[in-house]
């Protein structure tokens, strides 16, 4: 015994040097424009480092989803390393290491048992599923919120062990810690609850006191903690039409595709082949739920059938209805009922939930190998080779997510009418002037999902590209009228309107887009020249005095806001304004001359 101490360190040690050799490779990743050159690099107030100006955005913003510790997190990684993507990526690698040490250091504390809780951990950190949550910048949520939920198994394991006001509060604030990390671990007291039963055995009638109401009693606090994180987190999705509409998504089918989903994941589990960053759901590219009756009776039989399994081995084994249902539990908030986003399922959604999986399968290999010894040194062996093949593909599979182009010629390469694939090729494509190329890809998108929004706005960049403006236009709006929302096919209008001198038109698209993006400052500006060409001097003003305040060295916002000043007769105030334009650009010869007209409209004293 004296040994484990030792040895304990050893598999935390071992863990940690397989994940970082295995991700050492994303050193060399960029930032991939799937979100991470979207909500992430583009946010002076994230990309500009840590700040209390920053904490306080953190904590505030719902957009894309309201997650203040991660978006710290990235925060933090931009004072400390700039833009180098790299180390942006060595961190979440990092704290998938981290992840793989506290998962087989909780399951040790709650089961007692060192090698099935190691091989858990293996599993964990090699398994190629789990490459998707690593190596995509923006969903360092998920490695994050990963580690307050092992330390909260930890912290979960000593109070259950000696209960305590104080080590409840070390439960409590892990927990919430996660879900401001991301709000996916609302199902984590339910899972503490199954973890009540086996193996801490404190449900009465299997070894334990505690009658099932006590333990769900207390278990209240962190449901009262859910219950605020989960409104929080359908109000942000909803706020930026994250959650599909039962019209987009019809009921029907996503309650057919759930059970797909939740055994595509044992599937995959099993043979990780065919990963990609995105599988379209079936309802968005036209598969109707006829189609998919047969697949999802198949799927739901198959669940079922492990379900009955593991209840009737519910004593001799409590172990695999309680992973079991770990799994399920964990599972439900992504499975597609409130269906976010534009998937089928996503690798990344198996990040927590397959710890459940992953444990029916160690202790039941455990079993086998204590009622029949002879079979230790092949079991070993083969689930040492399961993790040597698991980590081969698992190399393989991080390189797919080398660069945004990678990325997306993996999902055309490993699925079917991928529409969202083709349109953010073409979008990568016609940002680096590879129109032709960029266009073939927009038209196999709207060939698959005609009302696909991105598609029709890319569309639009790329006849504005060859100077047809009334064409991008009509693409802008035709993007709108599937999506009202969408902000990229606004500020492109926006900013056409504004090119074209269509101030009337211009600046009630200004104002949508201000309403989605308070900071944009390029809009505002837009927005307070075009009031000030229409006359609207006080509104222009008003908006170009925000602009100074988010840009201070803006010589353009200083200089339009010393004209709306004049216009409105603030003699001094837009001298003031001509001056910061003069000592920001000494050669500007337009604010040279208004700050001699409006100095001579000054009364001397």
């Amino acid at each position: 015994m004296s040994t484990r101490p030792a040895s304990a360190a050893a598999i935390c040690i071992a863990l940690a040097l397989a994940v970082g050799a295995l991700y050492a490779q994303t050193a060399s990743f960029a930032f991939i424009s799937m979100d991470d050159l979207n909500f992430l690099v583009p946010r002076p107030i994230v990309a500009g480092g840590l700040s209390w100006p920053g904490v306080s955005w953190a904590f505030t913003t719902v957009q894309p989803n309201w997650h203040p510790l991660t978006w710290l997190s990235h925060m933090a990684d931009f004072s400390l390393f700039g833009m180098d993507a790299g180390r942006h990526h060595l961190v979440s690698a990092g704290l998938h290491a981290l992840n793989a040490a506290l998962c087989f250091l909780a399951l040790r504390a709650l089961t007692g048992a060192f090698w099935p809780s190691a091989l858990v951990a293996a599993l964990f950190a090699l398994h190629p599923l789990r490459v998707e949550s690593v190596a995509w910048m923006a969903e360092r949520k998920d490695v994050l919120s990963g580690t307050f939920w092992m330390l909260t198994l930890l912290a979960y394991a000593g109070y259950a062990r000696r209960p305590s006001g104080g080590r409840y509060a070390l439960v409590a604030v892990a927990f919430t810690a996660g879900l401001l990390s991301k709000t996916m671990l609302v199902s984590l007291p339910l899972v503490l609850l199954l973890l009540d039963a086996w193996p801490l055995r404190r449900w009465r009638g299997i070894g334990g006191h505690a009658t099932a109401k006590v333990l769900l009693v207390e278990k209240l606090p962190l449901l009262g903690i859910t219950a605020l994180a989960a409104l929080l987190t359908v109000y942000t999705q909803q706020s930026v039409q994250g959650v599909k509409s039962l019209t987009a998504v019809p009921l029907d089918i996503r309650l057919l595709n759930a059970p797909i989903a939740a055994a595509t994941y044992l599937w995959q589990t099993l043979w990780p082949s065919g990963l990609a960053a995105m599988y379209p759901h079936p309802a968005l590219i036209g598969t109707t739920a006829a189609a998919l009756l047969p697949a999802a009776l198949g799927a739901t039989l198959l669940l079922a059938a492990i379900a009955a399994v593991a209840w009737r081995q519910r004593h001799a084994r409590p172990y695999l209805l309680v992973g079991w249902l770990w799994y399920l539990i964990a599972l439900l908030p992504v499975v597609g009922l409130l269906q976010v986003g534009m998937q089928a399922h996503a690798d990344r959604y198996t990040y927590l939930p397959m710890l459940g999986v992953y444990l029916m399968a160690a202790w039941s290999l455990r079993d086998l190998v204590a009622a029949r010894p002879s079979l230790r040194l092949p079991a070993t062996a083969a689930a040492l080779l399961a993790l040597a093949g698991f980590a081969a593909v698992t190399w393989r599979q991080i390189a797919t997510w080398r660069d945004s182009q990678t990325v997306y010629e993996r999902m055309l390469a490993v699925t079917v009418d991928n529409y969202y694939a083709h349109q953010v090729l073409g979008a990568l494509l016609l940002a680096r002037g590879e129109r032709d190329a960029a266009r073939q890809h927009l038209d196999a998108a709207l060939a698959i999902r005609p009302q696909e929004s991105f598609a029709h706005t890319q569309v639009g960049v790329l006849r504005e590209a060859e100077g047809d403006r009334d064409g991008a236009a009509a693409a802008y709006e035709t993007a709108l009228g599937f999506n009202e929302v969408a902000y990229l096919p606004r500020a492109r209008l926006a900013s056409l309107r504004f090119k074209q001198a269509r101030y009337a038109d211009a600046v009630p698209h200004m104002q949508r887009v201000l309403e989605m993006t308070p900071d944009d400052v390029e809009t505002r500006l837009n927005l307070g020249t075009a009031l000030l060409q229409l006359g609207r001097d006080e509104d222009a003003a008003v908006q170009l005095t925000r602009v100074t305040e988010l840009a201070p060295a803006s010589a353009p916002a200083h200089n339009n806001l010393g004209v709306a000043l004049a216009k409105l007769n603030r003699w001094q105030e837009a001298a003031a304004e001509f001056e910061r334009v003069l000592a920001i650009d000494p050669t500007h010869h337009g604010a040279a001359r208004s700050l001699q007209m409006v100095r001579a409209q000054i009364p001397q004293q």
